[in-house]
């Protein structure tokens, strides 16, 4: 826990290995502070269902949102790691850094209050971010169409790779049976002749 980084550049900040660190820290300092508490109402001699009730809001579930981004994060690392030297592989990096930053500007006030990051590793994650946005936004759609499965198989008349949503829709519609004949009920909606007391 008495580990510190100094952040003086923006590729520092931004490097997955870097990012990695930072929520492996952040998830062991949310898991120290979450037994803490627990075990200070422990010593005080609240019930253990009290106990677990408080350090739900402000702890537990810090430290189970810190854990699951951890983890996704670890998971989207080591996959990139598996594939190929090739262009897709470029883009995800830079994908996961833009993910990665994300996270650390989320959790930015911890880190810096605990003194995980100093002062200058703000602005930093700011500028990568920054950084990062037009080069993962340039190729997003075609990334996209590559890693998206096929129409058929999503069956969505929304989620078609055409862009012919409302031609789709449509068709949908009048695929139903009898969707163009009147309905068997039509004539309990319409008032009898003759019926009016004007």
């Amino acid at each position: 826990m008495q580990q510190r980084v100094e952040c003086t550049t923006v590729e520092h900040v931004q490097d997955l290995k870097t990012i990695l660190d930072t929520l492996n820290w952040l998830a062991a300092y949310t898991l120290e502070q979450t037994y803490r508490r627990a075990q200070g109402l422990l010593q005080q001699g609240v019930h253990r269902f009290d106990v677990r009730n408080s350090t739900q809001i402000f702890y537990a579930k810090d430290l189970a949102i810190v854990f699951g981004e951890r983890t996704m994060f670890n998971a989207f690392c080591e996959f990139i790691k598996t594939m190929d030297l090739a262009p897709e592989r470029t883009y995800l990096t830079r994908l996961a850094e833009l993910y990665g930053t994300t996270l650390l500007l989320k959790h930015m006030p911890t880190l810096q209050s605990e003194g995980y990051f100093n002062a200058e590793a703000f602005r930093l994650v700011q500028e990568a971010i920054l950084q990062l946005l037009p080069i993962v936004k340039q190729d997003a759609v075609a990334m996209i169409d590559a890693l998206a499965p096929p129409d058929f198989i999503l069956n969505s008349p929304l989620g078609a790779a055409d862009g012919n949503v409302y031609e789709r829709m449509e068709a949908e519609i009048m695929a139903g049976q009898d969707v163009t004949g009147r309905a068997s009920w039509w004539h309990e909606i319409i008032p009898t002749v003759g019926s009016s007391k004007l």
